[in-house]
């Protein structure tokens, strides 16, 4: 059971406050400690990847990313539709006159040349390539986006007919490349070989699968896939254009997963992919001006990026205090009341999931509601029994902080939700939080236990084995 509540800890370390037993005689000395054999947590040694670190800040901006638009310096394909001079021939309705092939005429009703194009390739866009003003017109447009465009090609235009003239076009943004740095989405199956290097067949007579997705999102360049898989999908043109006998936003290719990839039947084997690039995504950059725009505690990346350490450190700890624990028993008491308390949560669930509580944690925890009391009571218990051992006990001080926080919290939500007016929403609140003084004790004690593990560890840092693309963009 330990093992299953590991993927819980989070969820229980942020959740305990609010669904903790909450004891009417409000005895903050109250001790689980006899319930309880605790491991060794003082000075617990705890491995900081930073790659890791890394990673999970590119997951944050992946999540955050945006629909792609063009830039300076891509490589497109555009498909070039109506184009015509300013000054072609038009009737008095002002449509354009064609000659009795379909062909537009120009003022002198002679045929004007072709300069439509399904799938023009443009390189390094705004450096000139094609067209200037057709470049810059561009820049800023969506990959599927129609923009109207009147430019002047340039004197030396390949097409001597269009030279120096002013043109009316549509031009459709078809597609671009995929590259390092580009947030991507991608459908993929991935397949075992056989000792000829093929796709291995099961007894049904199909390829033997591993993996598929239809919208997997990672960042080219954070190393969230293995490297190999990351390689091949670089290149990729996001189309749907399927006029080629292989399109290009697919690809079939071979793939080595990492000797140490952490599960046995891929470590260190050779695979077969099947990718198909479906969107490129806009990621942002990773500064202090995104962290100021999107976290109210941090204004600094060293801000956030010791948050997540400190977060890593925390969860490490707990969750060896979890796994190397041993629980004498779970005092019927403290399940008798948690398990009270769990049925406001089940309601909550019921409200916004539709699910039954018990088909919601085995879903998404593969827990049974036992499992699920235990836990909550587990992490508790270790709460509890690390207050007292270490003589944590918060200032009267900070109680009435916790206090005053706790009533404005629930005063505002009596304002917005039930729309009471401020006078009422404050004894609303006041009276809520006055019930039972032990809710925000235990806020202002597991605080302090969370604080007190983080700095009793022995955290060591290993050194970063590569450069996150998003720090490069950032200019670090």
């Amino acid at each position: 059971m330990k093992k299953k509540i590991l993927s819980l800890i989070l969820v229980v370390i942020f959740a305990l406050p609010l669904v903790s037993c909450f004891r009417s005689d409000n005895k903050y000395d109250y001790d689980m400690s006899k319930y309880i054999t605790l491991a060794d947590y003082n000075g617990y040694e705890v491995i900081v990847n930073l790659d890791d670190i890394s990673r999970s800040i590119d997951s944050v901006l992946l999540d955050m990313a945006t629909d792609y638009r063009i830039k300076s310096g891509d490589t497109v394909y555009v498909e070039i539709l109506n184009p015509c001079y300013v000054d072609h021939l038009k009737d008095k309705d002002g449509n354009l006159v064609k000659d009795p092939a379909g062909n537009l005429i120009d003022q002198k009703g002679e045929k004007i040349p072709a300069l439509a194009n399904d799938n023009l390739k443009i390189e390094n866009v705004c450096s000139g390539s094609y067209a200037p003003d057709l470049e810059i017109g561009i820049v800023g447009s969506k990959i599927g986006e129609i923009v109207s465009l009147k430019i002047k090609l340039p004197d030396d235009f390949a097409n001597a007919e269009y030279a120096g003239k002013e043109v009316f076009m549509d031009v459709k943004i078809k597609d671009r490349a995929c590259k390092l740095g580009d947030g991507v989405t991608v459908s993929y199956t991935g397949y075992y070989t056989n000792n000829d290097g093929g796709k291995k067949i099961g007894d049904d007579g199909k390829p033997v699968t591993f993996d598929s997705s239809d919208s997997a999102k990672f960042y080219l360049g954070s190393h969230l896939a293995i490297e190999d898989f990351e390689q091949n999908i670089i290149g990729l043109r996001l189309t749907d254009d399927k006029s080629t006998e292989v399109a290009e936003n697919t690809k079939e290719f071979f793939a080595r997963f990492p000797d140490d990839y952490g599960m046995e039947s891929l470590n260190g084997q050779t695979v077969i992919f099947e990718v198909t690039l479906t969107g490129i995504l806009e990621v942002p950059v990773f500064n202090d001006e995104f962290v100021k725009a999107n976290y109210s505690d941090y204004s600094t990346t060293e801000e956030l990026e010791q948050y997540l350490i400190d977060n890593y450190v925390k969860n490490t700890v707990y969750t060896h205090l979890i796994n190397d624990s041993t629980v004498i028993k779970y005092p019927k008491s403290e399940y008798k009341k948690i398990e009270d308390k769990t049925k406001d949560t089940e309601e909550y669930i019921k409200k916004t999931s539709g699910m039954k509580f018990d088909d919601y944690l085995d879903y998404y925890y593969g827990m049974t509601r036992t499992e699920y009391i235990e836990s909550l009571i587990l992490m508790e218990m270790i709460y509890y029994s690390i207050s007292k051992a270490e003589n944590i006990v918060p200032s009267q001080e900070a109680l009435d902080a916790a206090r005053d926080e706790a009533i404005e919290k629930y005063k505002n939500i009596y304002m917005s939700e039930y729309k009471k007016s401020e006078s009422e929403a404050l004894a609303a609140a006041t009276e809520l939080v006055d019930m039972d003084k032990s809710v925000y004790y235990e806020n202002v004690m597991y605080k302090m236990v969370d604080e007190f593990i983080i700095s009793a560890a022995k955290v060591v840092k290993n050194d970063k084995t590569f450069t996150s693309v998003t720090e490069e963009r950032a200019g670090k």
